[in-house]
């Protein structure tokens, strides 16, 4: 058990782990291509406008890939709680770090798969608001909270919510 940093009491708040789940969409033959020749490249296959990143080129991922890699990093992240503390009121704040594609591919699985409550001031938006505010892309350093109740026999979600998403107020020069 490594031991706190004065001030903390977290024993596990120093602990950093990598996870290749975590990584960004592979784009295939496009990987490492400039975003305006994934683009051309959708346009020709027929994906215009927002659609085009349903496009996936020879040897990519899809946005359901993604989602379902998103599901087993979640899934493996109940386990590794699991395994510390059995305590199903025990609170285990988890930062998670990556890429946009990744995160919002997270955030579907929680809302679509797992009936993650939205925040409050979201609920009073149309099914069309709802769909564009879930889709939009979180800009990089945007904040995401979730709050999550697991069973820890089953690894099942008893209950999420999200209390923020892809928040950028922090980057704010009032502040």
């Amino acid at each position: 058990q490594p031991s706190s940093p004065k001030g903390s009491l977290d024993t596990n708040c120093k602990i950093i782990e990598t996870n290749k789940l975590l990584r960004e969409r592979c784009y295939g033959v496009l990987e490492l291509r400039r975003h305006k020749e994934f683009c051309l490249a959708a346009e020709a296959a027929g994906f215009q406008g927002e659609n085009r990143y349903d496009f996936v080129p020879e040897g990519a991922e899809s946005k359901p890939d993604v989602r379902k890699r998103a599901a087993e990093f979640l899934e493996y992240v109940f386990k590794s709680v699991s395994k510390n503390d059995k305590s199903s009121e025990e609170t285990h704040n988890i930062l998670i770090v990556s890429h946009s594609g990744f995160l919002v591919q997270l955030a579907h699985h929680l809302f679509k798969d797992c009936d993650c409550s939205l925040p409050v001031s979201i609920n009073l938006k149309t099914e069309d608001e709802l769909a564009i505010w879930r889709d939009k892309a979180v800009k990089n350093t945007a904040i995401t909270t979730y709050e999550v109740k697991i069973n820890y026999d089953t690894k099942e979600v008893l209950d999420s919510a999200c209390t923020r998403y892809g928040c950028v107020d922090h980057l704010s020069p009032e502040l």
